[in-house]
């Protein structure tokens, strides 16, 4: 018999650590309104070390979400939208209006087999 991860570890650990968002549908589900889900926010920055000695630095965000919240899970192109307040802490300055509403798009989603997804995102609104 196996392990349900999903509701054993992901539903107890989104209660405490995820934050509100709205998923535009575009892609998942056309023509159906934006709604509002729940995820766990991860941000990395990310160094890498070019041909000539020279260094690319970048920051990712990523969204985990749990599939069994989801009728129809979000999928790349869908939108996702929060306010900053809604963000990790490392993400925005701290002169930005926290009320000021932040979008992104999916870029990308990687299931990990044991009931969760993660989204990583590209922002489309200026911070």
């Amino acid at each position: 018999m196996g392990v349900d991860f999903s509701s054993l570890v992901l539903a107890p650990a989104m209660s405490i650590f995820s934050r509100v968002v709205t998923i535009s549908p575009v892609k998942s589900r056309p023509n159906e309104a934006a709604y509002q889900a729940r995820g766990v926010w991860k941000v990395d920055n990310v160094d890498i070390i070019l041909e000539n000695g020279g260094r690319f630095s970048n920051r990712t965000i990523t969204l985990g979400i749990r599939l069994a919240e989801f009728t129809v899970a979000p999928v790349e192109g869908d939108g996702v939208s929060t306010e900053v307040s809604q963000l990790p802490l490392g993400y925005w300055q701290a002169n930005v209006d926290l009320t000021f509403p932040i979008n992104f798009v999916i870029d990308d989603a990687f299931p990990d087999g044991q009931g969760g997804c993660l989204l990583t995102l590209k922002r489309i609104t200026p911070l």
